[in-house]
């Protein structure tokens, strides 16, 4: 089981630089949390959403039946029916990845 989360980012609201989008993005996710725990969203079948600061419906968390979540940054948990969206020519990516998983392995954080 696992939470999938959506966000629209494409509107006035998420602003004009990387500070405005990423301080609505912030209260978008608190508002979804909120929702979430005030309907008790936590089993397969139930999803909520969240508005903007403006009233627009900009995200949805679905509890969804699946794989298990991708290891961060990485490949190596990766369901198959769950592919990231990185370009089997990119080598360098993969590379990276994988280095990233190596070094981190003796380290929980």
């Amino acid at each position: 089981m696992k939470a999938v989360i959506e966000i629209e980012l494409g509107n006035d609201a998420f602003g004009n630089n990387d500070a405005e989008r990423l301080f609505e993005m912030r209260n978008v996710i608190e508002r979804l949390m909120d929702n979430a725990d005030r309907i008790m969203a936590a089993d397969v079948g139930d999803f909520t959403t969240a508005q903007d600061t403006y009233g627009n419906t900009v995200a949805r968390m679905d509890i969804v039946e699946g794989g298990r979540v991708p290891e961060m940054y990485g490949l190596k948990n990766q369901a198959p029916d769950q592919q990231l969206n990185v370009d089997p020519a990119d080598k360098y990516q993969e590379m990276k990845n994988e280095n990233w998983a190596d070094s981190n392995a003796s380290d929980p954080y």
